[in-house]
């Protein structure tokens, strides 16, 4: 009789436990389908389910992250609160609070956040990367230089460095330094559009209608060619009522809608 509870006790064990397991495997095989398609409305919503069952640190930033992606910066400070204002926050969680902060433009929040980050590690790149950008928001250029130049001594992608860079360079109108931190990098192949952009402006302003022709032949008429070329000669892309310095890249898809 004591055998026959036992194996009757081990049996319903074994099954709680495989339904547990195949749960989790589901949601692991989800989590991976939606990372891979960029489903971040599905990923809030898992993360949503995963918090209901079992509240960690880990799930909220997972679901902090999902909603940044989103740009809802606020519903991403919401989740992750209960985790930054613990006695010794993780590394991970201060980044996305610094994130988000940024992106709601709270700028002296997210600089403090990042610097919570340093206190912990002096040589995490990505904070250094993120207080160059908050400076250069604040139009503190000194300030968000000396960071992104550490970000770099600390092996931060040296693409997104340079193109940071060369957009301080941009917002206090020198052209000729950008373009000579850009155009290493275009004839190295490293471009994304966001370079792309920047060196393209950065061209336009300093005259040379031949670069701006060559990258654009391939999309635009030579007729609309010459009137993008002049648009980006006058655009000022800092100008005193464009307080946000988008750091991210100078988008020149503005200029060529109505073209």
């Amino acid at each position: 009789m004591f055998k026959k509870i036992i194996t009757a006790l081990l049996v319903s064990i074994l099954a709680a436990c495989s339904s547990t397991q195949t749960a989790w495997q589901q949601d692991e095989s989800k989590e991976t389908i939606y990372q891979q398609t960029n489903n971040h409305v599905q990923l809030t919503q898992l993360y949503k389910n995963q918090l209901q069952q079992h509240d960690s640190i880990e799930v909220r930033e997972k679901l902090s992250s999902a909603y940044l992606a989103l740009g809802d910066a606020e519903s991403a400070l919401f989740y992750l609160s209960p985790v930054t204002q613990q006695r010794d926050p993780s590394v991970r969680s201060l980044l996305l609070q610094a994130k988000a902060y940024g992106e709601l433009g709270q700028y002296s929040a997210a600089i403090s956040s990042a610097k919570l980050v340093l206190e912990q590690d002096s040589k995490q790149a990505e904070a250094e990367n993120l207080l160059g950008t908050f400076y250069g928001y604040n139009y503190q250029f000194d300030l968000a230089k000396r960071y992104f130049e550490r970000a770099r001594e600390h092996f931060y992608d040296s693409v997104s460095v340079s193109n940071n860079l060369a957009v301080l360079d941009i917002a206090q109108d020198d052209y000729q330094s950008a373009m000579e931190r850009l155009l290493p990098l275009y004839k190295r192949g490293q471009m994304n559009e966001q370079v792309m952009a920047n060196l393209t402006l950065s061209m336009a302003k300093l005259g040379q209608y031949r670069f701006v022709e060559s990258v654009m032949s391939e999309h635009y008429s030579k007729h609309q060619i010459q009137k993008i070329y002049q648009a980006l000669r006058h655009h000022s892309p800092y100008t005193a009522e464009n307080q946000a310095l988008a750091l991210s890249g100078v988008t020149i898809s503005g200029l060529t809608d109505e073209i």
